[in-house]
C-alpha cells in the first residue's frame, strides 16, 4: 500500500461500543465511540448479520480526535431493531493533496 491509502485506512483508530450488550425496550443505549486521527466526514452505518443496513448516521466536517454518537436501538425509520448481534461500520472522507480517499473500520457489537 502506498502512504495515502495507508493514511486513509488508519484515519479511523479506537472504534468501540459500550455496552456491548444492552436492552432498547428498557430505554438503554450504546456509546460508539472512536477517535479521528484528521478531521473530516464521517458515516456510522449499524449492519445486522445479514449484512442489511438497520441504521446510520452521519458527521460533518468532524475535528480530529475523539467522538461518540448513541444509539438507541432503532432503526433509520425509528422502529426497535430485533435482539441480536449487530455490526458497526464507520467510514471517513478525507482529502489528501486533492485527492479524495475513504478508510473504515469494523467492529462487532
Amino acid at each position: 500500500a502506498n502512504s495515502t491509502d495507508e493514511y486513509a485506512e488508519n484515519s479511523i483508530a479506537g472504534l468501540n461500543s459500550q455496552p456491548r450488550l444492552f436492552s432498547p425496550n428498557r430505554g438503554e443505549e450504546t456509546a460508539i465511540s472512536f477517535r479521528l486521527n484528521e478531521p473530516g466526514d464521517v458515516t456510522i452505518g449499524i449492519y445486522n448479520i445479514a449484512g442489511r443496513l438497520r441504521r446510520s448516521f452521519e458527521g460533518k466536517n468532524l475535528f480530529s480526535g475523539n467522538h461518540v454518537f448513541w444509539w438507541d436501538g432503532r432503526d433509520n425509520k425509528g422502529i426497535l431493531v430485533v435482539s441480536n448481534v449487530y455490526l458497526i461500520m464507520v467510514k471517513t472522507k478525507i482529502i489528501i493533496l486533492g485527492m479524495t480517499k475513504a478508510g473504515f473500520k469494523i467492529a462487532s457489537m
